[in-house]
């Protein structure tokens, strides 16, 4: 063989040697980032099973003992967030206001007719004389005769009630 060939060779040889030297390098500086990305999703993975461990201790302690999370000062305060979250909702519902206004005209309602009571007990004040004093609420004994006609809604603004069953 002559020596130039043997030279060519050789050169090729070295550039091999040199390619896969650096490829050699190339691929452990790889696998040494995919075993730092290895230990540290094996840190994650323990970090996660300690703390579902850690959990279902808690839990079966819980279960064990009876005491729950919400009667926990942390679950006491939690409630009480969502205990004033839920009250701040209905307050601004219209079912909120409804059940207060029936609440309202029932009260008022009781009112009138204690009133009522009073003053015909004390005898100042008898018959038609009630109506004078609120013409929208119906005196029991006249509306039970059918003396008096009920209204279910107040007259519009500007009309005047016939409450007294045609009496001016």
């Amino acid at each position: 063989m002559p020596c130039f060939q043997v030279a060519t060779l050789i050169e090729i040889v070295d550039q091999y040697f040199t390619f896969y030297d650096k490829e050699l390098k190339r691929s452990e500086a790889a696998l040494e980032e995919i075993k730092k990305e290895l230990a540290r999703c094996q840190e994650q993975l323990k970090e996660a099973t300690d703390g579902q461990v850690k959990w279902k201790n808690r839990y079966n302690r819980e279960v064990a003992s009876g005491q729950s999370f919400l009667k926990s000062e942390a679950g006491k305060i939690y409630l009480e967030c969502i205990w004033s979250d839920f009250k701040k909702k209905y307050e601004g519902s219209e079912e909120f206001e409804g059940a207060i206004l029936a609440r309202a005209n029932d009260i008022y309602d009781d009112a009138i007719r204690q009133c009522r009571t009073k003053l015909r007990e004390s005898g100042r004040f008898e018959g038609e004389d009630f109506m004078f004093l609120d013409p929208l609420v119906v005196d029991e004994d006249s509306a039970e005769e059918g003396e008096v006609e009920v209204l279910d809604e107040p007259p519009a603004e500007g009309v005047q009630a016939d409450v007294g069953g045609g009496r001016p």
